[in-house]
């Protein structure tokens, strides 16, 4: 999320309702509150898994849960150039070989992500 510029996260949050919670605040955040939100959660994060499963997680969740209502926005206001920011992740296994392909991490740390995305994927189909 902190390699999004606050910017394109704030249109897409007044667009529609992203999910997680905590992406959705955060999207409402100027770029230093988001940079310091981004820290926090991370040291939240941290509690249960590796530094770089963390790191992780906050690159591909917000654009694997928000797939769907990136691209109908990007769609929809005619943002092409967007894309290259926000890649379109549809699938747990695509988060995993982005987050792999950014920041090179070990089996177990792919495994951390992989739980976690899981998990909220889990949470938000209960919803439904």
């Amino acid at each position: 999320m902190n390699s999004i510029p606050a910017i394109m996260w704030n249109q897409l949050q007044k667009s529609q309702t992203l999910e997680p919670l905590w992406v959705n605040k955060l999207a409402q955040l100027n770029e230093e509150a988001l940079d310091n939100a981004i820290i926090t959660k991370q040291a939240q994060l941290n509690l249960s898994v590796s530094r770089q499963a963390s790191r992780a997680y906050l690159l591909t969740a917000p654009l694997l849960l928000n797939s769907q209502m990136i691209s109908r926005f990007i769609s929809k206001h005619s943002l092409t150039e967007w894309r290259s920011m926000l890649p379109e992740i549809i699938s747990v296994a695509e988060a995993i070989h982005l987050a792999n392909r950014e920041m090179r991490l070990r089996v177990s740390e792919m495994e951390e992500l992989k739980q976690l995305l899981m998990g909220d994927l889990l949470v938000l189909s209960e919803m439904e």
